[in-house]
């Protein structure tokens, strides 16, 4: 699609649904990453728009659009890995980047048992690695987050046929489970109570409960960002 196809678009009356503002909010709603759909635009005429003073990252498009986009295109694309293969260097970089993030989740995990002593009066520096689940890898953003009470972790995992989900380990125990109902979960974050975590799937916040059960959906979320 040309660039003057693009503006004159913008132009016209907007379809009816959900408007996504940026690169990561449509990489969100196709569940891949953002070099992925800048790729699609490119060559396969994904229908993103841009605004009239053209800059390069000032785009929007519509979910509807999209919707239709991947239904004729479906067969073909969904084989793609969900991340655009990297050159040796740049995957140990982010294997790397993964191993630093496990690291500061050890540390963490140890600040908090030191800063707690009421709570874990004979409580002694805890230090773990975490490998993902037989049959995943970490995703590349695992984000990894300690539950408030200092005994559940929560990450993001991707499947071998790139579904990324939540799984979730007691820090007590070398067990871990994935989260039902948490297929293309990204960025969870932790309730107060520890009773429940939130997270960003196919623009909705979404919460789930640790013990179980059907998740929530809380509301549109089309941004994803996470507290």
């Amino acid at each position: 699609m040309s660039e003057s196809r693009k503006d004159n678009l913008s132009d016209s009356v907007p379809p009816a649904g959900e408007r996504l503002d940026s690169w990561k909010a449509i990489a969100v709603h196709l569940q891949r990453d953002v070099r992925t759909v800048q790729r699609w635009e490119r060559k396969e005429a994904l229908p993103v728009h841009r605004h009239l003073h053209g800059t390069q990252g000032s785009v929007y498009a519509y979910a509807p659009e999209l919707d239709a986009w991947w239904t004729g295109r479906r067969m073909r694309l969904e084989t793609e890995p969900a991340v655009d293969a990297l050159p040796p260097r740049r995957q140990r970089h982010v294997a790397l980047g993964a191993a630093a993030v496990l690291a500061a989740v050890s540390i963490g995990i140890v600040l908090f048992v030191v800063k707690n002593p009421r709570e874990r009066p004979s409580a002694e520096p805890v230090r773990f690695s975490v490998a993902a689940p037989e049959g995943t890898r970490l995703s590349r953003f695992p984000s990894p987050a300690v539950s408030p009470d200092g005994r559940h972790l929560v990450f993001v995992a991707t499947s071998s046929t790139g579904r990324d989900s939540l799984w979730i380990r007691q820090l007590d125990s070398l067990t871990v489970r994935e989260l039902a109902g948490t297929d293309g979960g990204a960025f969870p974050f932790w309730s107060p109570d520890s009773q429940a975590v939130a997270f960003f799937a196919h623009g909705k916040l979404t919460v789930a409960d640790v013990a179980g059960g059907p998740t929530r959906v809380v509301c549109d979320s089309p941004g994803f960002y996470g507290g």
